[in-house]
């Protein structure tokens, strides 16, 4: 358990794929946005319209909490390896493209 922020040195060199499969609690907070302030909202009722989630923080996971296992599998992107696999890179500009042009 490390209990402490990366500093300039250790981020530099750090891989976020070395935490693929590690347990962790992931903290966000729902910020109601302007437009909403004062209105409340019943479970199920906060959506990207009417909020902004903000990440809060990562914690260890207690001993005593049991994690469940992956429903997906892992992944990690690699832009560098996909920005130079032509077909990969051309069907994400396209997807781009037409999102773009469907606006």
């Amino acid at each position: 358990m490390r209990n402490k922020p990366l500093d300039a040195e250790e981020q530099k060199g750090f891989d976020p794929a070395t935490m693929v499969g590690k347990t962790c609690f992931i903290s966000f907070i729902h910020y109601t946005k302007n437009k909403y302030k004062g209105q409340t909202f019943k479970k199920g009722e906060i959506t990207n319209e009417n909020t902004n989630l903000k990440f809060n923080g990562i914690m260890p996971k207690p001993k005593d909490f049991e994690a469940k296992k992956a429903i997906n599998p892992y992944m990690i992107w690699d832009w560098d390896k996909i920005a130079t696999e032509d077909s990969i890179k051309n069907s994400l500009i396209n997807t781009k493209m037409a999102t773009e042009e469907d606006e």
